[in-house]
């Protein structure tokens, strides 16, 4: 028994070894082949309105661990690709909302607005950005909104979120609403690129749980930090065993960091406020304008 207990130990001891190694291999391997394609590519500037936009007339191949994909964007910064097949010159479509949008990891004619456009044989204008909320979003409808026009804003819950920071990283700063005497009130603007980043204090949404849960959770998110779990997941989430995984709250689909792993549902109430305000300023400007007003909600769990 001790003899097995002996060989069992020494077998776990290796396969640590391994694992320690291979992380270390693999941490070295993403330090020089992984790059932030955000910063590096020239495709964002900065923008005193809304933080940063497009960078206009680029054509750029971009290349992240996980994929690469062909980044073409208009004189407005924004990849609108012209269908040339397209006849119907009537009313036009215009979407706001963010990366879901703007199109992570696909080309530019796999857009939804390019599909949209192909679909309905009418021009649709792609208004994604990466890293845009909804006060982002209500701010860029204001000076491109077109009369006579269908209007989608996307919607997905992190929004809720986002409407409460006015920073989304120390070099990302961006416009702020909050509601003074039942209206809504914009602040940091111009943005300021040295405003420090508000720390929205977030109640523990797992207090009441086990100590088992708040374990197993624990390691999970070491887990989601790890390169070997990065490696694995970036293979595994597009295929039928990630999705199993997925189902099962063992793979995430983008790598959690601790700022973001919860969402801030005790300030929700606040956000939703907000949201509402915002929408109904934009569906206002839609009746003067003779517009259709679509909200389309991404699911989420």
């Amino acid at each position: 028994m001790k003899k097995i207990t002996k060989n069992l130990l020494i077998i776990i001891l290796y396969i640590t070894i391994v694992i320690v190694i291979l992380e270390m291999v693999l941490s070295l391997f993403l330090f020089y082949a992984e790059k932030n394609w955000v910063t590096e590519s020239n495709l964002f500037k900065e923008d005193s309105l809304l933080g940063w936009r497009g960078v206009p007339n680029r054509k750029v191949m971009v290349k992240t661990f996980e994929s690469k994909f062909f980044v073409e964007t208009d004189s407005s910064g924004f990849r609108n690709t012209i269908n040339s097949e397209n006849t119907n010159k009537g009313k036009k479509i215009l979407m706001y909302g963010d990366s879901f949008l703007w199109g992570y990891h696909l080309n530019n004619d796999e857009l939804i607005s390019s599909m949209l456009s192909k679909e309905l044989n009418v021009e649709v204008k792609n208004y994604g950005m990466v890293g845009y909320g909804t006060d982002q979003e209500y701010l860029l409808f204001k000076e491109t909104v077109e009369d006579s026009s269908v209007v989608v804003f996307l919607f997905f819950n992190n929004d809720l979120d986002e409407l409460l920071k006015d920073n989304r990283g120390t070099k990302a700063s961006k416009p702020k609403f909050i509601i003074e005497n039942d209206s809504i009130v914009l602040l940091n603007y111009p943005v300021d690129r040295k405003i420090v980043e508000q720390k929205v204090v977030k109640g523990n949404e797992f207090e009441n749980y086990g100590v088992l849960f708040k374990i197993t959770r624990t390691l999970k998110l070491s887990l989601y930090k790890t390169k070997i779990y990065k490696v694995l997941s970036s293979y595994l989430q597009y295929t039928s065993f990630g999705k199993f995984l997925y189902e099962k709250n063992l793979l995430e689909p983008d790598l959690l960091n601790p700022e973001e792993d919860v969402f801030n549902y005790i300030n929700w109430k606040e956000s939703i406020k907000i949201y509402d305000k915002l929408m109904k300023k934009v569906k206002k400007e839609c009746e003067l304008r003779g517009c259709k007003l679509l909200v389309f909600v991404i699911p989420s769990e």
